[in-house]
């Protein structure tokens, strides 16, 4: 039976998550500070909706937690309260990264930085604008276009649509992010280009496509199951990691690296955590590319 002291901090537990529970629920073009003359430069109207439906449904999920902590909350026994409790600040921790993610992207529109964020997005728009005109029904429906903001980095950067973020305990990014460096904000560099590109593949699919046809390749070459097995896990990992920087998409591009610099094991790692319930080795495939750009005369 739990003393005075500890049925008191519970109680105040309690109380400070039903007060914060549903604080977070929402994000609209005047709560992030933006005026009437910054409205041009903002996202989308369908950019706030889709980072809504996600406040949404983690309220949801708030409020039966709550309702589970309202119904335990008579019983006796403490551990079970101090779980739900628990919980529910978890998904409130949840509500609050992503509010606080989107409200300081949404809210430098406000800014002097607006009217070239903006310039980006629109630059962000017309490549997708371009590869519709080439192929229509390569994209299956609307795509809400990447939204560029400021931030300290050394070269731009992207969180590909539908990516699992740690920064969202795990939650699917709705739509591109694209980082700009605060040094790095004229449009005209062709880097930013670079990061509009990773996001287009990965909307067409290029990921999947370029490693299943990796992995039938080396399995035709090598005859390694288990090699094409980390091959896939780790390029799994790639696709799920936060952020792809400039300039690293994945494998080493630099053809006069290729034959030399790249070629690595394939796998640089000691045999003894090379194990079927822990296969996340390091992966150099570079001296497999690399060969066979070679046998081809590039």
């Amino acid at each position: 039976m739990a003393g005075a002291v500890t049925t008191e901090f519970l109680e105040a537990k309690r109380i400070a998550v039903t007060a914060r529970a549903q604080r977070l629920a929402q994000l609209t073009p005047r709560r992030v500070g933006l005026r009437p003359q910054d409205i041009p430069f903002a996202p989308s109207a369908e950019h706030f909706q889709a980072v809504n439906q996600r406040l949404a449904q983690i309220s949801a999920r708030i409020a039966r937690r709550l309702a589970h902590l309202q119904r335990i909350w008579s019983r006796r026994e403490t551990e079970p309260k101090l779980i739900a409790t628990a919980m529910v600040e978890r998904e409130i921790d949840r509500a609050r990264r992503s509010f606080g993610m989107f409200f300081e992207i949404f809210s430098q529109r406000g800014s002097s930085f607006a009217r070239p964020l903006a310039a980006h997005d629109m630059i962000a728009t017309d490549c997708y604008r371009a590869v519709r005109a080439a192929a229509p029904d390569v994209f299956s429906g609307a795509l809400l276009k990447p939204v560029t903001y400021m931030e300290h980095g050394y070269s731009p950067a992207t969180q590909r649509r539908g990516v699992q973020l740690a920064r969202l305990l795990g939650d699917k990014n709705p739509f591109p992010v694209i980082r700009i460096p605060w040094d790095r904000d004229n449009p005209w560099q062709a880097v930013f280009l670079h990061e509009v590109a990773h996001n287009i593949q990965a909307d067409l699919g290029l990921w999947h496509e370029n490693q299943s046809a990796v992995a039938s390749r080396m399995m035709g070459s090598l005859r390694d199951p288990l090699l094409v097995s980390i091959f896939r896990l780790a390029q799994g990992d790639l696709r799920r990691s936060r952020r792809h920087p400039a300039g690293r998409p994945g494998l080493r591009r630099r053809h006069d690296e290729l034959p030399v610099a790249s070629f690595s094991p394939i796998v640089d790692l000691p045999p003894r955590r090379c194990t079927p319930d822990r296969l996340r080795p390091r992966l150099h495939p570079g001296g497999h590319v690399g060969s066979s750009r070679l046998r081809r005369g590039r």
